[in-house]
């Protein structure tokens, strides 16, 4: 905030008529200019807020399929209910890609590395998971409401 104070004082002329003489009094105005700044610093801090998400979905147990040499090694079928996060774990002896239908996802298996194969269950119904370019069913994942 800036705020000027200015005075100003007047200028008087005084004529004397004593003695025969003429006598002159001089007024000098004065002119006085002064300047304040002022500097606001806010002392009130705006709120935080924190927003925590809560997760309301179960893990299911982890379950292993393995494709070895062209064979299917692990259960034919696994089942969730709808909510439920499905956790596989897929080790193939070939690079390969993984197929969830139904879900439409696609994993990529390279040989030797297990693949873990996460999704959350919420599309009721049986859907096949294969081995997209040999066409060999892993397992079938059943999801119910």
């Amino acid at each position: 905030m800036r705020s000027t104070l200015l005075i100003l004082a007047g200028v008087a002329l005084v004529v004397s008529a004593c003695g025969g003489g003429e006598e002159v009094a001089t007024t000098t105005s004065v002119a006085v200019s002064s300047t304040t700044t002022t500097t606001v610093t806010p002392t009130t801090t705006l709120p935080q807020t924190t927003t925590t998400i809560v997760a309301t979905t179960t893990t299911t147990e982890q379950v292993d399929v393995s494709f070895e040499g062209g064979v299917v090694t692990g259960p034919e079928r696994i089942s969730a209910a709808i909510g439920e996060q499905v956790s596989v774990w897929v080790l193939s002896d070939v690079d390969a890609e993984i197929h969830v239908h139904g879900y439409d996802l696609f994993f990529d298996a390279t040989a030797g590395v297990p693949l873990e194969v996460v999704l959350t269950a919420d599309v009721p119904g049986i859907f096949e998971v294969e081995v997209e370019g040999a066409h060999t069913l892993l397992f079938e994942l059943e999801v119910t409401g």
